[in-house]
């Protein structure tokens, strides 16, 4: 009953604030970040992808800013062997929930530029693909989101996101993120083993 009221409360204290909806589309320029020797003898390249989401911007005080989110993003790498002869993407679904805070240099009304930070988890929806293709022939594998060793891929991932932008008007900004992810992906990995997201997310927001 206490964790009710407290909600009730919190809620009904962030409907009295100023307080914006907005949405943000975003490409997603992702890779993976590998230990030395999973990365042996392979050349990773960035993946592009998609994002499309929702915010909800609350207002501390003329300059400070409280944003959670809600967004599907397109995750993934691309690799290719050092000799060339097998390539290989891996296709990842996630719903990411960053919890940002915001800074900004000057009023919401002009143009001004801002920065941003804060957490992310994000959960594997539906199945992860890999497409490898040797000597023209293509092949695709499905992959699980979990935690036991009936699954491939550890869920859910967690890090932070850091980045910067432009308020260019009370409607409209457009910022840089780069998402760094802290899970280790392998599910049961050697100590010393590990494979973790990365991207670079460019997005444009409209606030209502």
């Amino acid at each position: 009953m206490r964790i009710v009221n407290f909600l009730l409360f919190f809620f009904m204290l962030i409907g009295q604030m100023d307080a914006q909806i907005g949405v943000r589309v975003a490409t997603n320029i992702s890779k993976f970040n590998v230990s030395e020797d999973l990365g042996e003898n392979i050349e990773l390249n960035y993946k592009m992808g998609f994002g499309l989401g929702l915010y909800y911007k609350v207002a501390l005080d003329e300059n400070l800013s409280f944003q959670p989110e809600i967004n599907y993003v397109q995750q993934g790498a691309e690799y290719s062997e050092v000799d060339g002869e097998e390539s290989v993407v891996f296709k990842f679904n996630y719903i990411q929930i960053p919890i940002l805070a915001k800074y900004q240099f000057g009023a919401s009304d002009k143009l001004n530029f801002f920065v941003e930070g804060g957490p992310y988890v994000g959960f594997g929806i539906g199945k992860g693909k890999v497409e490898s293709c040797l000597d023209g022939e293509c092949d695709v594998e499905e992959l699980s989101f979990g935690n036991t060793d009936d699954n491939d891929i550890k869920n859910p991932d967690f890090g932070i996101q850091l980045g910067g932008g432009i308020i260019v008007n009370s409607k409209f900004s457009i910022d840089i993120r780069y998402v760094y992810g802290i899970q280790n992906l392998i599910i049961d990995s050697d100590e010393d083993d590990f494979l973790r997201n990365t991207a670079f997310n460019i997005g444009v927001g409209y606030s209502f």
